[in-house]
């Protein structure tokens, strides 16, 4: 009853395991990502961007940074955003408060 006939094509994809694309193991060995990338394109029946993907693939490290630089980058994301945030939001409840009492 619940069994359907498909007649598209199925596809598998048996891999030995998932460690394969972990972080270490794409840091160590890029094209890794480039197989993973390309079997989700082969199992989603979509190979025309095989080709396209695995010309482009390529790293883009960070830059390195001192200890310094990563404590001002990490105090700034801690502590300054919000507080900008909330300034913002000050601000702009003043902005709306002095608009109503002016009406």
């Amino acid at each position: 009853k619940g069994i359907k006939e498909v007649k598209k094509p199925g596809r598998i994809l048996a891999i030995g395991n998932s460690r394969f694309i972990m972080d270490r193991y794409i840091r160590l060995f890029g094209q890794n990502m480039t197989f993973a990338m390309n079997a989700v394109d082969f199992l989603t029946l979509d190979e025309s961007l095989i080709s396209i993907r695995s010309k482009t693939s390529f790293d883009l490290p960070l830059k390195k940074l001192s200890i310094a630089e990563r404590q001002v980058i990490k105090f700034v994301g801690i502590f300054l955003m919000p507080i900008l945030v909330i300034v913002f939001g000050i601000v702009r409840f003043i902005i709306i408060k002095r608009t109503r009492i002016s009406l």
